[in-house]
């Protein structure tokens, strides 16, 4: 039993290693399906999505996305997400 839970503990180790972000490519060492950068990216547009549509009166995740990548003003890693959550609108 013991061999068991060690196979499993080492297997989910080394799956949990190749993760890599759905944006960039870039390995992952947490259980994240992004990196820190394009996490925090996102993590700051779902902040931000209650505002924006506040403050458009209404406002679909597909026009929010539309808007950010618009914007002169919007960072690059936010734009990365924006673009990959415009292809793969599921993974908001």
């Amino acid at each position: 039993m013991k061999l068991a839970a060690k196979l499993l503990e080492i297997m989910r180790v080394w799956l949990t290693k190749l993760r890599e972000c759905l944006v960039c490519g870039v390995q992952t060492e947490s259980e994240d399906e992004y990196c820190g950068q394009h996490q925090a990216a996102l993590q700051n547009m779902h902040d931000s999505f209650h505002n924006w549509s506040k403050a458009y009166g209404s406002l679909s995740v597909g026009g929010f996305l539309s808007k950010l990548l618009k914007l002169r003003e919007t960072g690059g890693s936010v734009k990365d997400v924006a673009t990959f959550l415009t292809s793969n609108p599921e993974r908001w």
